[in-house]
């Protein structure tokens, strides 16, 4: 059976749903519009209570990191005030050293150092100036003044050190050949030696973390030492041991040196034994006078001949005096060590000559295994050193003496030869007025050398210790105390307790102890280097301190500046309309209010149908 839908007048249902639903889509396309005209998802709480929560929240970090950032630049703008400031400061300390070098040179007069002085003053007075003028936003930087803590409580600890120092034992051991001691014991001499040095003074002061409070501002014990050091006074102490040894005769004592051998025109007369040490004669001048023709030195001509067989343990010299006239001379090693040097003369002339020969000796000198020099006189025709003595004696000489090598042999006339000079090592001997006949050989006669007395032979082994010690006594006066610097605080977090203390000093010249000496002399001069020395390092260590601040602030800065900008990210994808999906919502509204107008103006013509069936 067919349904039959009843229509009435009194109820349209058809237009109230109609109307109903225009009204629904009529609210959403006005939230649309709403959100189309604000640029916002959420206009209020009912759009997104849970979305507005977290947005609120959000807003808040973000407007509190932007305004970190703008503490933060201008925190490090107080920063590069002070280091600009102190960077002044710096300068003026650098010419106040360079003053005082200059001050404690000597060759500056008082009047001189008095214009020093002069600006020394007017640097320290412009640097508190500098410190007491320098602000930011009327912060003055360099007036923070320290609160003294009474943990550890302010003390001057007075202490006297004495400290020794002492250099390794230097030990030496030299051994030599002597001839003569007085004891065969073994001898220790020790001789101690004290000097005393100057007094110095040196001052340091450093800091170190105390503690640190609940806003993170850290406060310090300060060290002040002045220490004076006296010394060093030092003690040397040396030892010197002697040990003797007396050595067994030596079979070898007089080894002579083959005459076959020698080298040179003169030649040497040399006496050698095993232990490395040997006496040496030379003959160093032989000279001719034929008439009034003198040839001072015959060893130094080149008119010699070598005789090419003189026999064994023989060498001869033959030397051309021209005029047919020639001298030969023959040294022999005999038996019993001795040398004998022979003369003889020539004539090969048409007639006689007559001829004047005179030989001169050198002082003999001693070699020992030491290389060392030694004569120590001689008697009567005799050579003597402190290792040996030889014997010399003539035969058919005119004179032979002892005495002074340049007198004997440069002095022609007799009365400078007369007698015997004792105390020399030189030895003359000469033939007088020899008449050679023509083709004549005449033997002048010769000079025995020898026999040799050798001295009993001591080996001397010396042993030197030296023990050097160095004793210093410092005395210090160590001032310490704790104290809380001043702080400016930096919020650069939007939390509590997200600070950045930024630590201001309490400075002038008294504090940095820049001295300025009141009479300015080379030693007060120098004293006060090392003081502006110490100002120097605290002021460098300061700017570092302000350097390293700014640094960290402007990575504070970056980092807050970053996570600002992504939480307004964050933020922006929950409060901001999506524009483009919204425009979509708008539009399908818009059709469907259309085509609910269009519904209810055709649910209204019902009741006119129903009249036309009543009439």
């Amino acid at each position: 059976m067919p349904t039959v839908i009843g229509s009435g007048l009194i109820h349209n249902l058809v237009a109230m749903n109609g109307a109903r639903n225009m009204g629904i889509v009529t609210n959403d396309q006005k939230k649309s519009a709403e959100k189309l005209a604000s640029g916002y998802r959420v206009n209020r709480a009912a759009d997104d209570a849970a979305g507005l929560a977290i947005s609120e929240k959000m807003r808040r970090q973000i407007r509190g990191l932007d305004q970190t950032v703008r503490n933060i630049n201008e925190g490090i703008q107080l920063c590069n005030v002070a280091d600009g400031a102190l960077n002044e400061i710096s300068s003026m300390l650098q010419r106040q050293e360079e003053l005082l070098v200059q001050a404690a040179n000597d060759t500056n007069s008082y009047s001189d150092r008095e214009y020093i002085q002069a600006e020394l003053k007017q640097l320290a007075d412009e640097m508190n100036r500098s410190f007491d003028i320098t602000t930011y936003n009327e912060i003055q930087l360099f007036k923070g003044k320290d609160t003294i803590l009474d943990d550890p409580p302010p003390q001057v600890v007075h202490t006297v050190n004495t400290r020794t120092e002492t250099d390794p034992t230097v030990k030496t051991v030299t051994e030599s050949i002597i001839t003569s001691v007085d004891s065969m014991t073994t001898t220790t001499e020790t001789n101690t030696t004290v000097t005393h040095g100057g007094r110095t003074s040196s001052y340091s002061e450093w800091e170190q973390e105390h503690d640190t409070d609940e806003n993170g501002h850290t406060s310090y014990e300060v060290h002040s030492a002045q220490t004076i050091t006296d010394g060093p006074e030092t003690t040397t102490v040396t030892k010197v041991t002697k040990e003797y040894e007396k050595l067994p005769a030596d079979p070898k004592a007089t080894q002579l040196t083959s005459p076959a051998t020698m080298t040179g025109r003169n030649g040497y007369i040399n006496v050698k034994n095993g232990l490395g040490w040997q006496l040496s004669c030379a003959m160093s001048r032989l000279g001719v006078k034929i008439g009034d023709n003198i040839n001072l030195d015959l060893y130094s001509s080149s008119s010699i001949t070598v005789n090419p067989d003189p026999g064994e343990n023989a060498a001869e010299h033959t030397y051309d005096l021209g005029d047919g006239l020639s001298l030969t001379q023959r040294i022999e090693l005999q038996d019993g060590n001795k040398y004998v040097i022979s003369y003889s003369m020539k004539n090969e002339g048409t007639a006689d000559k007559t001829a004047s020969v005179r030989l001169a000796f050198d002082s003999m000198n001693t070699f020992d295994n030491t290389d060392n020099k030694s004569t120590t006189g001689a008697g009567p025709y005799t050579l003597k050193s402190n290792l040996a003595e030889i014997s010399l004696s003539a035969t058919g000489a005119t004179k032979t003496v002892l005495g002074n090598i340049d007198a004997i042999y440069h002095q022609w006339e007799s009365k400078v030869v007369a007698g015997d000079v004792i105390g020399h090592s030189g030895m003359g001997t000469w033939w007088e007025n020899k008449t050679v006949a023509a083709g004549e050989t005449l033997n002048l006669g010769s000079v025995t050398y020898g026999p040799i007395t050798v001295a009993d032979q001591y080996k001397c082994k010396t042993t030197t210790e030296v023990d050097v010690t160095r004793e210093y006594t410092d005395t210090t006066d160590d001032d310490t105390y704790a104290y809380m610097p001043r702080y400016l605080n930096i919020q650069v977090g939007v939390e509590k307790g997200q600070q950045l203390p930024i630590r201001l000093w309490d400075l002038d010249t008294t504090t940095l102890r820049c001295r300025v000496p009141e009479e300015i002399s080379a030693h007060a001069a120098s004293d006060s280097i090392q003081y502006l020395k110490h100002a120097l390092h605290k002021i460098s260590s300061i700017r570092s301190y302000y350097g390293a601040t700014t640094n960290r602030l402007e990575h504070a800065a970056k980092n807050n500046a970053n996570v600002s900008e992504n939480t307004s990210a964050a933020e922006s994808r929950i409060r901001d309309t999506d524009m483009a999906l919204e425009m979509v919502s708008y539009s399908n509204n818009s059709i469907l209010m259309q085509s609910g107008q269009s519904m209810l103006a055709q649910a209204n013509s019902s009741p006119e149908r129903i009249l036309q069936l009543l009439s």
